[in-house]
């Protein structure tokens, strides 16, 4: 079982990792296309660079025929359709993903985005006729055109027709992947099909045959004839010289790279989110390891312990040293044989059920793929070798042990007591507490070295890898937590300013719909920057800008957030609407990047450094009508209101009551409605047909709600699943190991019990073997696990750094589970020792 129990943990494990990140390529390949690196607008004669190249897998080609004018959008920020050409495998690849009707098999067809009717309210039906006037944008005085990555600027640009076109809609799409269409398009996306180049420039999209950085680089530079050292400096983010951007400028082309695909594909090593989970895999698969090898090798030892006496017996009657090692060896490769395919087997079939079990929960939450099995062949290997030399070394070390002993010795089992000249002395307040019956364990304890060892290191190991998995657990939350958001709301509101505005944002949340709801205002008060405190994320910076500039100023967030949502948050706060009408509550939790070591990573702290009863004093509006007021601090806190809560802010507010923003004259500013609804798609559409042209935009979040919603359910049963299963591990160890001892221990416990021990001072002895093993582990098990809880937050560091948490729940619990499960196993074995006869015990072992 020990071995089954610690192959599949590392199989399961590493399966666990490649399945997550197959599934995540196969939703990078769907949401942004299957192709390593682009080639943007290459000529026809030089298709042959990619043709012609033998490290290019595959390609598919995309072609920019125009925008067309589109009257019936209502998007002001997109009045265009924008027409593109792909070939058969450009369809395949980019992941077209039909909704309706099939995709176009002849030139004259096309497909449209559901985007279009989602966005701008444009209708068009499968089998329709669509005409369109082709042509170009160009900036006002300028020959050069615009494409989807430059937003429309109304006024600042003009439109060219030059050809018209017909084709039949044959199909609806989902939204074409940001590669397609970019969120700033000023086009909806319609696609069509091309057999051969119409034009004379195409975008080649590629794949190629190996993977790897350096390789891809090489081939990068045959394509677009740039110096790979530009590639790679491109590539990590850094500064370019003058010399090496007018050299970069030298390009035959624009490229760019896939790169949500080729972070997983290649697992590149300079990304911080990637740096930052490795880093945490490395320190799990140590923890792994040595769980592994401790379990193994001590199931195994514990194993020979038991049938010590039967080579005891084999070595009277003439077996030799060598056939007893022989004999022992050939027992590991039996148990080796059965163990390590079946841990194999199990760690790969625990992973298959657990990914088709959360593909069945979270269904389409998450991915609109499905949730991936995927295997380690070289997890695999790795679990059989670790496997494979830890029980041949535990095997070995048991081997010479049993041919070195005397027969009369293994028969007799005497060897593991050691009896010296010397007198083994009990602390007195032992006998005191505990009376005879304690005094004898500490006696037996001090003579029976190994056994009490070999149960101590067991607990150890099981506490100190409890306590870095709990710390593990907080870590990869608290680091989720910035990923991926856990919204209190599923509709955002956005008014202009004026009071006609905030009156029907306040209408709207009376709702019956709404279950909840925020009406924010956010103004700005400037206060100078030599004046303001602030708190360290910001003050060394904050010294330089302040040294240049006497006049600088600082631009303060104050914030209401509705009457019945500042109740709510006084009451979480614990402070009265008497106590903080006029002053302001700071919230102040913000994520800032910081580059240590020429990495970047994100620190959460304090922008500011106020404290309670601190005074503000800044002015509101511009200067030609500017107002100063006073504002005192009533609170610091990092608990959110309802719009922060579950985001990683890159600001911090003062928060204040809608009476006090009132009374500055600054209530009808930008406002903000966050409401939470279960029918937010019903009052999405009940609000649009009440309140179009009003100067009220609506934004619908519950896809991303729910999204990351499903995150936090795949972090948590991944995380909390891989915690149970070392917890098994842990307890099967510290069970196997008790028992054991406590069954090789029997006729000692029959020989104190046949001298006239009573059954009151056995279990006082019982119970202080077992107060000792708990305390000795606790004692080197819990700074064991506050070392490797440090281990995991410098890993988890490497992307985000939250700060060093003491792990001190991990500590109670596992420190009450010790003495829980000690006590539990100990008196379990204890009932199985008093049901046996004392005679016979004796006997059992007698020559």
């Amino acid at each position: 079982m020990g071995i089954i129990l610690a192959t599949s943990l590392i199989t399961g494990v590493a399966g666990l990792a490649e399945s997550f990140r197959a599934t995540l390529m196969q939703e990078e390949k769907r949401t942004g296309g299957d192709y390593h690196y682009a080639f943007l607008d290459v000529r026809k004669e030089d298709l042959k660079y990619i043709q012609e190249n033998r490290n290019i897998e595959s390609y598919y080609t995309v072609q920019k025929l125009g925008y067309a004018k589109c009257k019936e959008s209502q998007n002001e920020d997109k009045p265009f359709l924008y027409l593109l050409a792909m070939d058969q495998k450009g369809m395949e690849k980019s992941n077209l993903n039909l909704i309706e009707g099939r995709l176009p098999e002849q030139e004259d067809e096309i497909v449209i985005s559901q985007h279009m009717e989602t966005n701008g309210k444009i209708k068009y039906e499968v089998g329709q006729t669509l005409t369109l006037a082709l042509g170009e944008r160009r900036p006002n005085d300028s020959e050069f055109t615009l494409g989807q990555s430059s937003p429309y600027n109304k006024g600042e640009e003009t439109f060219t027709e030059k050809e018209t076109k017909s084709f039949k809609i044959v199909g609806v799409i989902e939204r074409p992947s940001t590669t397609i269409e970019p969120r700033v398009a000023p086009g909806y996306s319609v696609i069509c099909k091309h057999e051969n180049l119409v034009g004379e420039k195409a975008d080649i999209y590629t794949r190629y045959t190996k993977k790897g950085m350096k390789h891809q680089d090489e081939v990068t530079e045959q394509i677009v004839g740039l110096n790979s050292k530009l590639l790679k400096k491109e590539r990590n983010g850094e500064l370019f010289t003058d010399k090496e951007l007018e050299q970069s400028n030298q390009a035959r082309y624009d490229y760019k790279r896939n790169r949500g695909l080729l972070r997983w594909e290649n697992m590149e090593m300079n990304d911080s989110t990637l740096t930052m989970m490795y880093s945490v895999c490395s320190v799990v698969i140590v923890i792994i390891i040595v769980t592994s090898v401790f379990c193994i090798r001590n199931s195994f030892a514990i194993s020979i312990t038991e049938k010590m006496k039967q080579y005891g017996m084999l070595s009277s009657i003439g077996a030799t040293s060598k056939q007893i090692k022989k004999n022992v060896l050939y027992e590991a490769r039996i148990l080796a044989m059965i163990g390590i395919p079946i841990g194999i087997l199990g760690g790969n079939f625990a992973v298959f059920v657990l990914t088709k079990v959360v593909g069945a929960i979270l269904q389409d939450m998450l991915f609109q793929s499905q949730f991936m099995f995927a295997t380690s062949i070289m997890a695999n290997v790795l679990a059989i070798v670790l496997a494979g030399v830890t029980i041949y070394l535990s095997a070995i070390s048991s081997a010479k042990k049993a041919a070195k002993v005397s027969p009369i010795e293994a028969i007799r089992n005497s060897g593991e007591i050691k009896i010296k000249g010397k007198k083994v002395k009990s602390p007195k307040w032992i006998k005191k507490v505990f009376g005879l019956g304690g005094e004898i364990a500490y006696k037996t304890l001090k003579r029976n070295k190994k056994k009490y060892r070999t149960t101590v290191v067991s607990i150890v190991v099981s506490v100190a890898i409890f306590i870095a998995m709990s710390s593990f657990i907080g870590y990869a939350f608290k680091t989720s937590s910035v990923y991926y958001k856990t919204y209190s709301y599923n509709l955002v509101l956005n008014g202009n300013q004026g009071k006609e505005v905030r009156e029907r944002l306040q209408k709207i949340a009376q709702n019956e719909k709404v279950e909840r709801a925020s009406l924010t205002c956010g103004v700005y008060l400037r206060v100078p920057a030599k004046e303001v405190k602030y708190g360290a994320l910001r003050e060394e910076n904050m010294k330089a800008v302040n040294a240049s500039d006497e006049d600088a100023t600082e631009h303060l967030c104050i914030m209401s957030i509705g009457k019945e949502e500042y109740a709510r948050y006084l009451k979480k706060l614990g402070l009265t609407y008497e106590q903080a009408k006029d002053k302001a509550i700071l919230y102040d939790n913000v994520l800032v990047p910081k580059i240590v070591e020429g990495k970047r990573v994100y620190h959460f702290g304090r922008e500011y450094g106020y404290q309670e009863g601190d005074k503000i004093t800044g002015i509101f509006g511009r200067e030609e009508a500017k107002r100063q007021v006073g504002l005192e601090v009533v609170k610091v806190t990092q608990e959110p209101f309802m719009s922060e809560e579950g985001q990683t802010s890159g600001m911090a507010y003062f928060v204040v009551s809608d009476e006090w923003l009132e009374a500055q004259g600054q209530a009808n500013a930008s406002n903000s409605l966050y409401i939470q609804t279960k029918q937010a798609n019903a009052l999405q559409e009940e609000l649009e047909k009440a309140y179009s042209n009003s100067g009220i935009s609506i934004f619908n979040v519950e896809e991303n709600v729910r999204q990351e919603k499903a995150m936090w359910l795949v972090v948590a049963i991944f995380l909390y699943g891989f915690m149970t299963v070392i917890s098994l591990i842990g307890v099967t160890n510290i069970f196997n190991t008790i028992t054991t001892n406590m069954n090789l221990r029997k006729k000692e416990f029959a020989m104190l019990r046949s001298i006239g021990m009573t059954s009151k001072e056995f279990k006082r002895m019982i119970r202080l073997e077992s107060l000792f093993y708990g305390l000795k582990s606790l004692c080197i098990g819990v700074p064991i696990g506050i070392v490797l809880s440090f281990a995991f937050y410098k890993s988890f560091a490497e992307g985000v750094d939250s700060g060093f948490n003491f792990p001190t729940s991990g500590t109670l619990i596992s420190a009450l589970a010790v003495f829980i499960l000690i006590g539990c196993i100990m008196h379990y074995s204890l009932k199985k020792i008093e049901k046996q006869n004392i005679i016979e015990t004796i006997r059992q072992d007698n020559i």
